[in-house]
């Protein structure tokens, strides 16, 4: 296993700013927002009461029942673009610490050593290192920014093997802010389905954060045997702007593996803590603040996207999430000073050390082309960093050295 390439990336960052350096933060996926107000004044009422116990290993009832009218809300603003309409019990839903936690049980939970699991590149950072520690055997399907960073059903089918156990689907995708269409979701139900024993886990953290016209399919609405073959994992880092009180949330109907993902809960982490369970109920009802967040963050997904077609760095517009992946394979083999940028890791290094921009290279997600930007900087530091970005491209001088070989 690897360490997390945004950690490495926030930790460099920190460093600077330690020494009194001013960073455009682009890196770390962390919204800017503080958490909701009804949260936070949730938790000085819990935690003046002095009371802190152990909970059950899949939460509170009070918020498991919480997070399923959260889910069946998304689900039934949804069901106009599908013909099954699910919904979710307080009983299918595991609360873990994040959403992270819940994809490694889940893995642990389906896969033996040596089983297979399909992911597709650009993937999240964490994702092969998930499934290597839990002893089974990352194989990447890729996609490219010509397939609009979905690869076609046919080339998922050709890497499914007798070791197959589970596909891992995010939309919309960390890093490349894509969303996967309804009938690129249909196909892969229909291929998940055609296979006994393949179940998908679909990572949804990022289904409130749509964009424009872009509409959040999730494979759970497929059919009830899709739902009983998916895991949908979720939580309050993202929308809710709660990536530190670490409440993430599974929907599970099929109750062998909702078992299996308890018992490795039971076993890691006990439970999540009862004062931030208690407290985080309240997070739930505040859909004013995430209508404001969803607006905000469209605003910066556009100024992004004009500003480095601009700079000439091309740039897919994002449809979810709050990253932009953007294309710096046009660098490749000029020169800063006495470094020759052969990588997406030397491009991203160069423009923290050069620019004071940090971001995060394409190779952390599977990619040789691309650097991940997080717009979660207010829209004025936004434009200062674009600015700076514009900067450091013009001080890029064409190399003399051979063409970088890529691989």
């Amino acid at each position: 296993m690897g360490t997390s390439a945004t950690f490495e990336v926030s930790r460099a960052v920190a460093r600077l700013k330690g020494a009194g350096e001013h960073v455009f933060d682009l890196g770390l996926g962390e919204a800017d927002y503080p958490a909701p107000r009804a949260a936070l004044d949730a938790l000085a009422a819990v935690a003046a009461t002095g009371r802190s116990c152990y909970t059950s290993v899949n939460g509170t009832l009070e918020l498991r029942r919480a997070a399923a009218r959260s889910i069946n809300g998304m689900l039934y603003r949804q069901s106009s673009v599908s013909s099954y309409y699910p919904s979710y019990s307080p009983d299918d839903i595991v609360i873990s610490a994040g959403s992270k936690h819940l994809q490694y049980s889940a893995v642990l939970s389906l896969c033996d050593p040596g089983d297979e699991v399909i992911l597709f590149s650009p993937y999240w950072v964490s994702y092969p290192d998930v499934v290597r520690m839990a002893g089974a055997v990352p194989v990447v399907v890729p996609s490219a920014s010509e397939d609009g960073f979905v690869p076609p059903v046919e080339r998922i089918a050709a890497a499914i093997t007798d070791r197959t156990r589970l596909i891992i689907l995010n939309s919309p995708s960390n890093p490349t802010g894509q969303l996967w269409s309804a009938q690129l979701v249909d196909g892969l139900c229909d291929l998940v389905l055609a296979h006994d024993g393949i179940y998908l886990l679909s990572d949804e953290i990022y289904a409130q954060l749509v964009y424009g016209d872009a509409v959040h399919h999730s494979p759970v609405a497929y059919s009830r045997e899709m739902r009983d073959r998916t895991i949908v994992t979720t939580g309050l880092s993202k929308a809710f702007s709660m990536a530190g009180w670490r409440v993430g949330y599974a929907a599970v109907s099929d109750c062998d593996v909702r078992s299996a993902m308890l018992r490795v809960g039971s076993n890691t982490i006990s439970c999540v803590s009862s004062v931030i369970q208690a407290a985080a109920v309240a997070a739930f009802d505040d859909r004013a603040r995430l209508d404001e967040m969803r607006i905000d963050f469209e605003d910066r997904a556009r100024l992004m996207q004009r500003r480095l077609r601009e700079i000439g760095i091309p740039a897919m517009p994002p449809q979810g999430a709050f990253y932009i992946f953007a294309d710096v394979s046009g660098l490749f083999g000029r020169t800063l000073g006495s470094r020759t940028l052969r990588t997406t890791r030397d491009v991203s290094m160069a423009l923290l050390e050069r620019a004071r921009v940090a971001s995060v290279a394409g190779e952390a997600f599977g990619d040789n082309r691309h650097i991940r930007f997080s717009f979660v900087r207010p829209l004025d530091e936004l434009e200062a960093a674009c600015e700076a970005i514009e900067s450091f491209v013009g001080d890029c001088t064409r190399s003399k050295s051979p063409d970088p070989v890529h691989s």
